[in-house]
């Protein structure tokens, strides 16, 4: 063998061994990846997929974690306002090869309403806002504006419900007797409750901008999966000429890229208004959708409610999510139902 040739194939030999390392680096990888799937380590799951080189549509194996991990570190991308980065996880997520339906309709219904973005209502919203304040839509925070021309008064007291891990409430709701009454926000909710229009574009924005500035809410976005409003009496939306918690909920839906459903919970036909019934009674007038059981197993529900008293609703509704497969509820409330006097009692307490 002359020198040329020697040197040709001990090349040929060094290409062969870096492609042979190359190849085992990348099934390390591959393997890692499924295993930090496993256990629930997504963001490095997803990592080290992409450094195994392997095309999702290839991966037989394991594939409905590893799309898991994708569409966990979409959220994480959402969270940090990267909507580019979490399409393009969402769309890896969607190439993986025999998906269990309902994990292939939570990943698509997220990506639709990811890409879709603000819809045309709330862009006019947003525009009337920007014109209101003569600054750009983008450099106004509708939430901080309201705080300091009306004030709004914070719960004194801290809610608890059966069967939801965490709650938050925007506000302090007062009733038409109370003594302050008057409050801009109670004001508004009252409107509200008779089915005004405009306010559910308002009330979206303001609860995104709490859920954002927030630091407990902030941890949500990276966990939730839907959000569920609390279902309306058919009477009332038929009286009101509106469903307005749903109609929140969509708009909050657009804002945060999370995709909202009012398929899961059900209210009876003839249910009466929750503050005058029991709980037993209450707990008659909600039910799961049944078919719906597949879509909800495993997944983190923001359930949305507009005023808050004793809980025993949105307790309720936490139980039939949670009886048909819902790991974790987490509850967004425009308004706590708190006296004045109640309020004064608990600063008193506080203090002392």
């Amino acid at each position: 063998m002359n020198d040329r040739s020697g040197r040709t194939h001990k090349r040929a030999e060094m290409f062969e061994g870096l492609s042979s390392l190359g190849t085992r680096l990348k099934a390390k990888h591959l393997e890692e990846a499924i295993e930090s799937a496993r256990q629930g380590d997504y963001l490095e799951a997803a990592a080290k997929f992409g450094q195994s080189g392997v095309s999702p549509g290839q991966q037989l194996l394991h594939t409905k974690d590893l799309a898991y991990a994708f569409y966990k570190r979409a959220l994480t991308h959402q969270s940090d306002m990267n909507k580019w980065r979490a399409i393009a996880d969402l769309e890896t997520a969607l190439q993986f090869p025999s998906l269990p339906r309902s994990l292939r309709s939570l990943v698509q219904q997220r990506l639709t309403v990811v890409r879709k973005g603000s819809d045309v209502e709330i862009r006019k919203f947003d525009e009337a806002i920007a014109q209101q304040f003569d600054r750009r839509a983008s450099d106004i925070e509708l939430r901080g504006e309201f705080l300091r021309q009306f004030g709004l008064s914070q719960a004194n007291r801290s809610p608890k419900v059966d069967g939801v891990d965490e709650v938050s409430t925007v506000g302090v709701y007062r009733w038409v007797g109370d003594a302050n009454r008057d409050e801009q926000w109670s004001q508004l909710i009252r409107k509200f409750k008779k089915g005004d229009a405009v306010l559910p574009a308002f009330f979206g924005r303001i609860l995104a901008e709490h859920v954002r500035a927030t630091s407990m809410c902030n941890t949500w976005i990276r966990e939730v999966d839907y959000i569920v409003p609390v279902p309306a009496a058919a009477r009332r939306t038929a009286e009101r000429g509106i469903n307005i918690l749903a109609t929140t909920a969509q708009h909050l839906s657009s804002r945060l890229g999370v995709p909202s459903r009012t398929d899961f919970l059900k209210r009876n036909q003839g249910s009466e208004r929750s503050r005058f019934v029991g709980k037993k009674a209450l707990a008659c007038q909600y039910a799961f959708s049944q078919k719906m059981a597949e879509e909800i197993r495993g997944r983190t529900v923001l359930l949305l409610d507009d005023v808050m008293n004793r809980g025993h609703t949105a307790g309720v509704c936490a139980s039939r999510l949670i009886e048909f497969g819902c790991s974790r509820v987490v509850l967004l409330v425009l308004a706590l139902a708190e006296s004045s006097l109640q309020s004064s009692r608990h600063v008193r307490q506080a203090e002392s």
